[in-house]
């Protein structure tokens, strides 16, 4: 039976990357996977998601490595790709991290995983990882002044509607996913964003946020496992936060940082079964 640590939006929270690295460690688990928004919020949101990478997860995944434990991780919606060079810098640099957005990665006995970290646009200015979700997506109502931060500074987009017509939806994105790989039933997708109709998307205002696109592409392909994050709250709303639909078990624990928790789930795959161990620990620091 093979075991790995899934965490997922723990926004620069160095308590939160500690405890699960110690988790692990504990837990003789040799993988953590981390789900996306890996950097932190703030005023001087490009600086301070450098810094982070330079004074705090450099130092982290060098602990990783001396742990023996490897670390999958991927930045996401709230992360800006004008850190990416700083992030792939550290990546390259370190054998234990690996970006699951590069490819599809052997992480045991065959057992393939690969990341996905863009997102259906949301109502949020900062576009770096927001695509339509199909052709047909009606995008919600957007604050002013979006941006994007691809040019290594916060630059406005000019044209939002030719800006997402450019760009490859999800589903196109999730479609490209498939080639490399043929055996689905080996096969876990970290994917950003939750499926919709599901219950793994659900916000306070009542709504269903999640992806047809990811939908469409779990009950077509059946992987045998897709991870999510993205939408914190959604297991407080519905009191779920794991589907299986035929072979394939959907799972997004969503996190509590706000709420002086910490969330982590250790997942088991022995064979084609999937389970899920959801934990949740009262927070040791801000």
């Amino acid at each position: 039976m093979f075991r790995f640590l899934y965490v997922t939006d723990l926004h620069g929270w160095t308590w939160g990357y500690d405890r699960t690295l110690e988790a692990a460690r504990e837990e003789g688990i040799g993988v953590i996977v981390n789900g996306g928004d890996l950097f932190p919020h703030a005023r001087d949101l490009i600086a301070a998601q450098r810094l982070f990478i330079d004074e705090y997860l450099e130092a982290y995944v060098d602990m990783a490595q001396e742990y023996g434990i490897a670390y999958y991780a991927m930045p996401a919606n709230d992360d800006c790709k004008a850190v990416l060079p700083a992030w792939r810098t550290l990546v390259d640099r370190t054998p234990c991290l690996h970006d699951p957005t590069d490819g599809w990665a052997i992480v045991e006995d065959g057992l393939r995983i690969r990341g996905c970290n863009y997102i259906p646009d949301p109502p949020f200015r900062l576009k770096d990882w927001c695509v339509l979700d199909t052709r047909d997506f009606v995008r919600p109502p957007q604050p002013p002044q979006p941006l994007i931060s691809e040019g290594g500074d916060f630059e406005p987009i000019e044209d939002v509607e030719s800006f997402f017509r450019d760009r490859p939806t999800l589903e196109e994105i999730l479609d490209g996913l498939s080639e490399g790989i043929d055996a689905m039933d080996r096969a876990i997708l970290v994917c950003h964003a939750p499926p919709a109709g599901m219950g793994l998307a659900a916000v306070p205002e009542g709504m269903d946020v999640g992806s047809q696109a990811v939908r469409s592409w779990i009950l077509s392909r059946h992987p045998l496992c897709t991870l999510h994050g993205h939408i914190h709250e959604s297991h407080l709303i519905t009191r779920r936060h794991t589907v299986r639909i035929g072979r394939t078990v959907c799972h997004q624990p969503g996190q509590e940082r706000f709420m002086g928790r910490l969330v982590y789930s250790i997942v088991s795959v022995d064979g084609q079964e999937v389970t899920i161990e959801r934990r949740y620990e009262a927070a040791g620091s801000p």
